[in-house]
């Protein structure tokens, strides 16, 4: 009796260390932020398959419930991040754990690999960490941490559509495990839904993009509407001028004419501002304008290059607007922090050829180290102190995102970004 209890002891631990195995590697992989210590990953897989089996022992209802919990706070305590991402990131290794499961023991009873429950669940579990493994080095689970950073929201509701289901599932199986005989029923349901919850997920994300889209035009309509007025109001000075022009040559001689041309010309800026209205794209039209000014704010000359007609970019405007905006604060600031640099400028050019339609950013900089390049894009990374180094990361990620491609480098006293669509 007594070598029974230790078998089915033995049987318990083994099976739920298999089980929270699991759990925990695919949480670690979902964050680089959890359990990133081996010994931390054994303490947690330890502590919590001796409580379960004491949980299964004492047949205490929701077990599953109480696992969470203690997992959940035992995370909270130990790691800095809030308690709503550690609770998503819980949910999906969870949703993980829970639809392998289920797909290796409908084979495995479809096939009659196994005739009694205990081996189904030790054979089940064994297999789900061998696939865990392969999973956690070779499948890029965290950028589903990634994409809760931009859409938080749209995550937490999209975790909690799959999940809840999932769990109700769950709790059906391991309250009755016959009911495996059905469990094809239940794939089949969950295949289902994880179809609709894509379909929504879709579905808000284009919502949210015409939102930012909204959100650019508010923004971006007043400047240029204020660049139109300014250039009219240009032209109606510049023909005040000339009338002035032809007054002063009918008194005096070419010396004070050619002076007053210099000085005219010297402070006027009419054609730098036509070629910013005439670009063909109204919204980046409007960026450029607003950049200028702050440029100009900070004595830094900027210029712009534009194709006439404007290239068709494979971009929203709203992530023209990220590009741009971030890359041409990025090479404002970097020369508003160089007070030596005598020669302050920043060039932009839109352009196509044959094979490429280009969008290149150049700003005066001090020499830059290959090893600095190379880092540039890399999230969080920045030489402005904490909470920044995003900017230049998310640049890279819609490039990335379009097939698009993204290089940097310094030639010529200059620090230029590059970025290349296929045409």
């Amino acid at each position: 009796m007594e070598r029974e209890l230790v078998y089915e002891l033995v049987y318990l631990i083994l099976i739920n260390g298999l089980e929270i195995s699991t759990l925990v590697m695919v949480i670690s992989k979902f964050s680089n932020k959890l359990l990133t210590k081996l010994l931390h990953k054994i303490n947690i897989i330890f502590v919590l398959s001796i409580v379960s089996v004491i949980l299964v022992m004492f047949n205490v209802i929701f077990k599953e419930i109480l696992l969470a919990v203690t997992l959940i706070g035992f995370l909270r305590y130990k790691y800095d991040l809030s308690l709503k991402k550690i609770i998503v990131i819980y949910l999906l290794g969870s949703s993980y754990t829970i639809i392998l499961q289920l797909i290796i023991v409908s084979i495995f009873k479809m096939l009659n690999i196994a005739a009694d429950n205990y081996l189904i669940a030790t054979s089940c579990n064994v297999l789900l960490v061998m696939i865990t493994i392969f999973t956690y080095y070779y499948i890029p689970l965290e950028k589903a941490i990634n994409l809760y950073d931009r859409f938080e929201t749209i995550i937490l509701w999209l975790t909690a559509l799959i999940a809840v289901p999932l769990a109700i599932y769950t709790m059906a199986w391991k309250t009755d495990f016959e009911s495996i005989d059905y469990i094809s029923w239940i794939i089949v349901g969950i295949i289902l839904w994880i179809l609709v919850v894509v379909i929504i997920f879709k579905e808000l994300i284009r919502i949210k993009q015409e939102q930012k889209a909204n959100a650019i035009y508010k923004e971006y309509n007043p400047i240029l509407e204020n660049l139109i007025s300014d250039v009219k109001a240009k032209q109606h000075d510049i023909k005040n001028q000339l009338h002035a022009i032809y007054g002063i040559a009918e008194r005096t001689g070419d010396d004070e004419v050619i002076n007053y041309l210099n000085t005219l010309i010297g402070g006027y800026q009419f054609q730098e501002d036509d070629t910013l209205l005439n670009t063909g794209n109204k919204v980046v039209s409007s960026i450029l304008y607003s950049k200028k000014i702050k440029a100009k704010q900070h004595n830094i000359n900027l210029s712009v290059n534009c194709h006439s007609p404007f290239p068709e970019y494979p971009i929203k405007e709203y992530e023209f607007v990220d590009i741009l905006g971030n890359l041409l604060d990025n090479a404002i600031e970097a020369n508003m922090k160089k007070e030596q640099l005598s020669d302050k400028s920043i060039h932009i050019k839109l352009d196509k050829n044959d094979t490429h339609k280009i969008i290149e950013v150049r700003n005066t900089s001090e020499p830059m180290t290959i090893e600095l390049l190379n880092k540039i894009f890399d999230k969080g990374y920045s030489t402005k102190g904490n909470n920044r180094g995003y900017g230049l990361y998310n640049v890279k990620k819609i490039v990335k995102s379009k097939n698009g491609n993204i290089e940097v480098f310094y030639d010529n006293n200059s620090v230029c970004f590059k970025i290349l669509f296929d045409c």
